[in-house]
């Protein structure tokens, strides 16, 4: 186990008042803010145990080939390997029937969380051992801020709506972080096994999405230039040999599976679909265009109708992009390339505006870098840093950069050295902080989440803190920022919870009302709308989804005479479905043969057995 210690000379923990925190104060506001924010995970989890999404069907399809003991069905080039183990894993224990598989699909995200909430514990740790910082992570309040930012992060920004990996890959972040800061470490036997578990760590990332990889090296990077000189190459060898060892197997299945040397395509691919433009997941000529166009079979030219007939999976072109986009070749525009940037721009100084006016707040009123723990920091936020960048080029969502952006803000406050500012200074700074809040607009947290701070604050002040003093401000003000909107959205839901209420995602209710008319399980269909989103309902109802006309090409298809719809009928017959099922905007007058489903916008048309 990953344990803190302190090195030579370390300065005692101190609190927000200057005092040495007692052991059993720290370790209460461990156990307490933690707990805090798992109720509020198991809270978000509860309410969204229901929501469905297009890789979480991909990821559904992929442990459906584990459970039959097909591995082999499960190498290729995009999606990694550990998320669809565990998913497998959750439904062997809990049952593999389509009922509750997205429940046990969100228990196994919910596992995740709390993986990555040990692991953030244990970065607060290390951080709390220094002493030193503008929040001491070692004093209650410190604590408390810095499971406040993971809050945000992790249920604010990632959220557990969706089915993926984000959360897994979180706890695999924070617990490299935590092992990367361990390294300063005296002791020769712990020292020795971290550097192990550092690489077991990144290759266990790295399993879970291959985004991991490039970063990893900046890790290490990190991991070696706080360890004593005497010590780095045993870091280095046994970090990047543990990494090898878990990673390699998989490198070299799915290059052999590719034809071609490949750690994954996730970010080709993407970079394709998302910064120039190809056709990606659906063959919808209106959802992208490019020279990916080409890739889905075209069994009918007007209109447009596509079909897999014998793939695997719910909706086979998300089931495997690599068999249908492996010889991908795109580059983009610079004008192209500068509007994806400056979208993400845009989205990372919507997150972070509201702690870079805190940072801006603090430094004015007088926090100073502590050069002590400088290297510390940076070993946080130089992986960070490269993440985000490598995100910002190609797609940036909150889920994707909410851990990187955590270990940002934990990095900056443990850094800036607190000071006992004048009364003078520290007005001038609130008097700047309010003025950019408003010249930046910011809306969240909004006014109302800002008064848990100040209520925080009034109690430090109360209990005799020193009005002036900047740790407390700071670490108040963190946890308004990190947890004050968190708060405030998981209490309306944990309301509607108790009154009875269920956020039922817009799947399930189509599932549950084919199954009212008894849809056959397993059937082989052919959709009339959106391919992916269809799939999110098709895959409760292990409906394979062989053959699809696009949204875009729906409104042509119920003008056209009754020869050109039956046309498209036997074709999709041919390609083996056993049913079509239109969704989208339907004509108030459906053709002979189609059936309404009213409760959810759904017309159902039988194709006779081919």
């Amino acid at each position: 186990m990953l344990t803190p210690s302190s090195p030579k000379a370390a300065p005692s923990p101190s609190n927000t008042e200057g005092q040495a925190a007692a052991p059993r104060d720290t370790a209460r506001a461990h156990l307490g803010s933690a707990g805090i924010v798992l109720l509020l995970g198991v809270l978000q989890a509860i309410w969204h145990r229901r929501a469905l999404n297009p890789d979480g069907v991909a990821y559904l399809d992929l442990s459906d080939e584990l459970l039959a003991g097909q591995w082999g069905a499960v190498v290729q080039g995009y999606w990694s390997p550990l998320y669809p183990g565990l998913l497998a894993l959750g439904r062997a224990v809990f049952g593999r029937g389509a009922a509750h598989e997205t429940v046990i699909a969100h228990a196994v995200n919910l596992a995740g969380f709390a993986v990555a909430l040990g692991a953030w514990s244990l970065v607060l740790r290390q951080l709390g051992r220094r002493g030193a910082g503008l929040a001491s992570f070692a004093a209650p309040l410190g604590i408390m801020a810095g499971y406040a930012v993971f809050a945000w992060a992790m249920l604010w920004l990632m959220s557990l709506h969706f089915v993926t990996p984000d959360a897994w890959l979180a706890g695999w972040v924070f617990l490299s972080a935590a092992l990367v800061l361990s390294q300063d470490d005296r002791d020769d036997a712990r020292h020795a096994r971290n550097a192990l578990l550092l690489g077991a760590s990144l290759g266990a990332g790295y399993l879970t999405k291959s985004v991991l990889l490039p970063v990893a090296p900046v890790f290490v990077a990190g991991a070696v230039w706080l360890a004593p000189a005497q010590r780095r190459r045993l870091v280095l060898t046994r970090s990047v040999g543990m990494l090898l060892v878990i990673a390699g197997p998989w490198i070299a299945a799915i290059s052999v599976r590719e034809g071609r040397a490949t750690f994954g395509d996730n970010g080709r691919f993407n970079y394709g679909w998302l910064v120039a433009g190809d056709r990606w997941l659906s063959p919808d000529p209106a959802r992208e265009s490019g020279p990916g166009a080409a890739v889905f079979p075209r069994i009918v030219e007007v209109p447009a109708v596509y079909a897999w007939p014998g793939s695997r999976g719910t909706y086979a072109p998300w089931r495997d992009p690599s068999a249908w986009h492996g010889n991908m070749r795109s580059s983009a525009p610079v004008e192209r390339q500068w509007h994806v940037l400056t979208r993400s721009l845009g989205l990372l100084q919507f997150w972070l505006e509201p702690w870079g006016v805190l940072l801006v707040v603090v430094v004015v009123a007088g926090a100073t870098i502590a050069p002590r723990q400088r290297n510390a920091a940076l070993s946080l936020a130089a992986p960070a840093l490269v993440a985000v960048g490598g995100y910002s080029v190609v797609f940036v969502e909150g889920r994707y950069v909410a851990p990187f952006l955590a270990l940002l803000i934990v990095a900056a406050a443990a850094v800036l050295r607190s000071t006992i500012a004048a009364p003078r200074r520290m007005a001038l700074a609130a008097g700047l902080g309010v003025a950019l809040w408003y010249a930046l607009d910011i809306q969240i947290p909004t006014v109302r989440e800002l008064a848990f701070g100040a209520l925080l604050y009034g109690a430090l002040v109360a209990r005799g803190t020193a009005a002036a003093s900047l740790a407390a401000v700071c670490a108040a003000a963190m946890v308004a920022l990190g947890a004050g909107h968190v708060l405030v959205r998981t209490a309306g839901e944990a309301g509607q919870l108790a009154a009875g209420g269920v956020l039922l995602d817009a799947s399930y209710t189509v599932r549950t009302a084919l199954e009212g008319e008894e849809f056959p399980e397993g059937r082989a269909i052919a959709v009339i709308g959106d391919g992916p989103r269809c799939a999110e309902w098709a895959r409760g109802l292990r409906a394979p989804i062989v053959a699809e006309l696009p949204a875009s090409e729906a409104a042509r298809f119920w003008a056209s005479s009754d020869s050109v719809r039956t046309a498209v009928a036997h074709a999709m017959r041919a390609a083996g479905a056993r049913e079509i099922i239109a969704s989208g905007v339907l004509p108030p007058r459906l053709p002979p043969g189609w059936h309404r489903v009213d409760a959810v916008g759904l017309a159902r048309y039988a194709l006779d057995e081919p």
